[in-house]
């Protein structure tokens, strides 16, 4: 696996569905079954987003306060939005924080993605000179993005800070 571009990027809001789920990193792991769910939802209604682009896609993954197990996260499934844009009932917004993002790109079938997490969270981040910073996780689909498909690519942002 490669090393992670060390980027800044700026804010961003999104808006789409979200869900709670238990991560990849858990053995009670669910991100499997319910995270391709709530994309589908998301496909569903994003014709209910009126004059909002919708192109990259952002999955963002994030921790609430509350938490019905000790490895729940949420995921939100979107697009970016402008401030001013009308949210219609049914979608939830967040923010990404502008920081600086540890960037990885994942190649190969989305159902690998766990692999990407395991390597950037668990090998990486603990010898990188860098700590997480607040905000979600990101996940970036673009034009490169193919689902299943050995030639898909995909990005995986982890907020970071120097130590």
């Amino acid at each position: 696996m490669q090393s992670p571009q060390i980027v800044e990027k700026p804010e961003l809001q999104i808006a789409g569905c979200e869900v709670p789920f238990i991560h990849a990193l858990s053995p009670d792991a669910n991100n499997h079954d319910v995270i391709p769910k709530v994309w589908d939802r998301l496909m569903d209604r994003l014709p209910r987003l009126v004059h909002q682009s919708c192109e990259p896609m952002y999955g963002l993954i994030f921790q609430r306060e509350q938490r019905s197990h000790e490895h729940e996260l949420w995921y939100l499934a979107g697009c970016a939005v402008t401030a001013d844009a009308e949210i219609p009932d049914g979608f939830t917004v967040q923010k990404i924080p502008a920081g600086t993002y540890a960037v990885f790109t994942h190649r190969g079938p989305i159902s690998g993605i766990d692999e990407t997490v395991r390597y950037a969270c668990r090998e990486w981040l603990p010898q990188s000179g860098y700590d997480l910073a607040d905000g979600p996780d990101v996940e970036l689909y673009d034009e490169r993005f193919h689902g299943d498909s050995e030639d898909s690519e995909s990005e995986y942002w982890l907020p970071v800070m120097r130590r």
